[in-house]
C-alpha cells in the first residue's frame, strides 16, 4: 500500500517510541503532496521469531506542518 501512495505522500522521520524483544511502537509524520495535508501516525507491531504477529497503526490528521521547528525538511524524505 505505501508503495502505491508513494507518488502522493511523502513519509517523514520515524522515531522510536518503545521497543522490547516482542514488541515495537514507532511514530511518524506523512504530508500528502497536492493539498499539504498533514498526518501523524503510530503502529504497534508484535512479533515472536522474526515474523509479525499483530500489527495496529493509529493515524490523525494534524492542523498544523509538524516539521515545522524541527531539524528535518520534507524534501529530506522525498
Amino acid at each position: 500500500m505505501v508503495l502505491s501512495l508513494s507518488g502522493s505522500v511523502i513519509i517523514g522521520p520515524y522515531k522510536c517510541v518503545s521497543e522490547s524483544e516482542d514488541l515495537l511502537h514507532i511514530q511518524a509524520y506523512s504530508m500528502l503532496r497536492e493539498a499539504e495535508i498533514f498526518r501523524s501516525f503510530t503502529t504497534e507491531a508484535t512479533y515472536r521469531e522474526g515474523r509479525i504477529i499483530t500489527q495496529k497503526t493509529i493515524s490523525e490528521e494534524l492542523n498544523h506542518d509538524p516539521s515545522k521547528g524541527q531539524d528535518w525538511r520534507w524534501e529530506d524524505y522525498e
